[in-house]
């Protein structure tokens, strides 16, 4: 046998030995991701009981079965999402930390505050939408206008009479573009929590908020009522709730909750996540649970998600600045 024979011969049985010890597609020697004694962790930047945490943990229940490892989830809120935000950002980039967050964090924040620890296009890749949800505006018991119209009509009377409540800068700005469009102004009242958001609307302490369905859904027994739906359609959640434009207001805001990684992350182990977050998607717990929510199934994945999302923020930061906002937080 020749040296070159004898070298090939080497090369062959090496080959052959790294299939038989299951080396990686994804690298020589690399351990394809993700490693089953690894536990995931999803990231809340909001506290546990909001709809976003809610969605995250049947997400993560079910990718962590497709997957085949334990996936926890954690609530990291305060700041405005910020907290939760930089939890991830800080993590090592190796798909086994998840940000379950919102348009709020990812479209909406970036025009409102002066200066954030975050650039939401680079810092993040986003695996994709986890939920649709067209906004309601929503109104207690109490509050003695029954429609849209008769709201307006109020407020060109009595300017800065009626208030809205907010708890993030989605609801915060819905407002603010809600006024606008109506020709009218509003007191915006921020809150720190939903629940005393909830409390004050349902005594009339404020006088409406805009929320996606699962803010309305509990409390209707109570009384809580929603004036418009701000889609091109009715819900079918709420089918005796009109659409703004119904109301003489062109107005749709449709928001979101999605999923991200940190930026770095192998394209091995995005592609996975993606993967898994596609197919969470289309389980029965999932698909169960946003419909008990009043909401809509996403349906964007990965890059076509990611130019949605590119879109959405040019399109919220143009309604920012029409409704003054910009740089105010």
């Amino acid at each position: 046998m020749t040296r070159f024979q004898a070298r090939r011969s080497f090369v062959i049985r090496a080959a052959a030995m790294g299939a038989g010890l299951g080396f990686s597609k994804f690298g020589f020697g690399q351990a394809a991701f993700p490693d089953k004694s690894r536990t995931m962790r999803g990231i809340v930047p909001l506290a546990a009981g909001s709809t976003v945490d809610a969605l995250a943990r049947i997400y993560a229940q079910q990718m962590g079965e497709i997957l085949g490892t334990t996936f926890i989830v954690e609530n990291r809120p305060g700041g405005e999402f910020l907290i939760g935000i930089q939890a991830v950002k800080s993590a090592p980039a190796d798909g086994y930390t998840i940000l379950f967050s919102s348009i709020s964090s990812q479209v909406v924040n970036p025009h409102l505050f002066k200066q954030l620890p975050y650039d939401p296009l680079k810092d993040f890749i986003p695996l994709g939408g986890t939920m649709k949800t067209p906004l309601v505006m929503i109104a207690g018991p109490a509050f003695p206008l029954k429609t849209v119209k008769e709201v307006v009509a109020a407020a060109k009377r009595d300017p800065e009479k009626y208030s809205y409540g907010s708890v993030s800068a989605t609801t915060r700005v819905a407002g603010a573009m809600f006024a606008q469009a109506a020709g009218i102004k509003l007191l915006n009242v921020p809150y720190k929590n939903f629940g005393d958001m909830i409390s004050d609307t349902l005594t009339n302490r404020i006088n409406f908020f805009f929320a996606d369905g699962a803010a309305l859904l509990p409390y209707q027994s109570k009384g809580m009522r929603g004036l418009a739906v701000c889609a091109k359609t009715r819900s079918s959640s709420f089918p005796d709730v009109p659409t703004m434009a119904e109301e003489g207001i062109p107005l749709e805001i449709v928001g979101y909750q999605s999923a991200y990684v940190a930026a770095g992350t192998p394209p091995a182990a995005l592609a996975v996540l993606r993967d898994a977050l596609k197919k969470a998607e289309g389980s029965k717990p999932v698909r169960d649970f946003i419909a008990s929510t009043g909401n809509e199934v996403m349906n964007l994945h990965g890059e076509q998600f990611a130019a949605y999302e590119r879109s959405e923020y040019d399109r919220w930061g143009q309604a920012v600045r029409d409704a003054g906002l910009a740089g105010s937080l």
